[in-house]
């Protein structure tokens, strides 16, 4: 893998970020758990946890000021997002 590829778990109090970081790593995916924007900004794919209810997640992205960094995020088309369980 390249190593300058990088795998970002957004922590914003939702889902099961450890297990996600743990499967990453057992078939091969380094990755880092974090809510800094510099970093979500840089990574090449970013993982959304979640706990199969989509506006409780929204309200947490809201409170934690994440909306508008995702927004920049996704605009790039070369980045990749995946929602996990987010209902």
């Amino acid at each position: 893998m390249n190593k300058s590829f990088k795998i970002t778990i957004l922590d914003y109090g939702c889902g099961n970020i450890l297990s996600l970081k743990r499967g990453l790593e057992r078939v091969g995916f380094n990755s880092e758990i974090t809510s800094d924007h510099k970093h979500i900004l840089n990574s090449n794919f970013l993982v959304l946890p979640g706990v199969g209810a989509f506006n409780y997640a929204m309200n947490l992205l809201k409170e934690k000021n994440l909306v508008e960094i995702l927004r920049k995020y996704i605009q790039n088309k070369e980045k990749k997002i995946l929602g996990v369980c987010l209902g």
